[in-house]
């Protein structure tokens, strides 16, 4: 976040870098050969809802899981997201 928001000497708020386009990030995701673990706040966007649904489904190896109370669940939930990332480490050997 202090990246994200940040002020110049005069604490002047200084805008974010416009963001690089990322062609055909949905045809790669196929080629990604590491576990993935997506974990999504059921109070976030729609938008963002989907994609965490998705990316898991389009790797070799993904998996899911949804925190009900947050929007950001590390933050605002950070028992039920450790619980859930425990739980995907412990159903693999690393």
């Amino acid at each position: 976040m202090a990246d994200h928001l940040r002020a110049d000497a005069e604490d002047i708020t200084i805008r974010p870098a416009q963001p690089t386009t990322i062609t055909e990030a949905w045809e790669r995701l196929a080629a990604v050969d590491v576990r993935v673990f997506a974990v999504c706040g059921a109070r976030g966007g729609a938008d963002h809802l989907w994609v965490c649904r998705r990316i898991p489904c389009e790797v070799q190896n993904g998996e899911f899981a949804t925190s009900p109370g947050a929007h950001y669940p590390d933050f605002n939930d950070s028992a039920t997201f450790e619980a859930a990332a425990r739980g995907s480490l412990g159903r693999h050997v690393l």
